[in-house]
């Protein structure tokens, strides 16, 4: 209990906030789902159906259960069954190849794999818009290397109207979020021109000459906003550079003023979350003896 709280720990002011779970078996998945639902406050859980680290697709969990849709949809099943009122959700890509070079990298494959999870009772998706690369690729490369194909999740929009989706990969800031969810006409935004809104397709595939991306990386944003696209996940570029958000109520959520009214502002907030939601430790200090903090308590 004390380690799942150690990992686990909820600040209500963070609100809305999600928790991400990995799993192969649907009853340990729906007992974790419980474990969340019960003991914390967080707003949704999110099944990673995504990671393709050796440690995780190894144990036959993360990215490979694209290709395992009735294993997936038992799961999300499980978990739906144990949340109650909370809303389950899936990380996922928009592709996946075997370690065998089996590739499954297709529209009408997603579209099989949301339309089974769906089925399940999952309504949320958040699309990292690259396939998976299973053996040969490290966790890094595959951030990297296989092509984003950005279109691929406005189709799947269009496919799936009452659905909510969150587009990720190879977002590097503020800029080019708010050109993704609220489309290249509100925002004066994009990184090329589509010559038909209404299809994407016709000027842009992947590989994708008109972005100009080194791999081949179809990036172009949509014209007009996509009802359902309701976000972007840029993590990587947050653990970057955590500053760019000092700017995000007003530029991106059109607020009048931020919270924070520079930087600095914000990494002081930033640090005092950090020391209060993960305290210090004897054991994050080199000093002998103990730190300072809890020298008093072991002494």
């Amino acid at each position: 209990t004390n380690d799942i709280h150690r990992h686990l720990p909820y600040s209500p002011h963070l609100s809305p906030i999600v928790v991400q779970i990995g799993g192969i078996n649907h009853v340990d998945s729906g007992k974790a789902t419980k474990v969340i639902v019960d003991s914390f406050g967080y707003d949704e859980v999110n099944l990673n159906i995504d990671c393709p680290s050796n440690r995780v697709c190894g144990k036959q969990f993360g990215a490979i259960l694209m290709h395992q849709s009735e294993k997936a949809c038992k799961i999300v099943s499980s978990m739906k069954r144990n949340a109650q009122n909370i809303p389950i959700s899936v990380k996922t890509r928009v592709g996946i190849e075997l370690e065998s070079g089996e590739s499954f990298d297709t529209f009408e494959h997603l579209v099989e794999f949301i339309s089974q999870l769906r089925q399940e009772g999952c309504y949320k998706y958040i699309l990292h818009a690259r396939k998976c690369i299973l053996g040969g690729l490290s966790p890094a490369q595959n951030r990297l290397i296989p092509p984003l194909n950005y279109i691929r999740v406005y189709e799947l929009c269009k496919s799936f109207p009452d659905c909510e989706f969150v587009i990720n990969g190879g977002i590097p800031g503020l800029k080019k979020a708010k050109s993704l969810c609220y489309g290249q006409r509100d925002t004066g935004g994009g990184c090329c021109s589509v010559s038909k809104p209404d299809s994407f397709a016709v000027t842009h595939s992947v590989p994708c000459d008109l972005c100009g991306a080194t791999n081949g990386s179809c990036v172009v944003e949509p014209l007009e906003n996509i009802p359902n696209l309701r976000g972007c996940m840029i993590g990587r570029a947050a653990i970057e550079n955590p500053c760019m958000f000092w700017d995000v109520d007003r530029y991106f959520y059109g607020e009048e003023t931020n919270p924070c009214q520079n930087r600095r502002e914000l990494l002081n907030a930033y640090c005092r979350y950090l020391e209060r939601t993960y305290p210090r430790q004897c054991c994050d200090s080199d000093q002998s003896g103990g730190c300072i903090i809890c020298k008093d308590i072991y002494g």
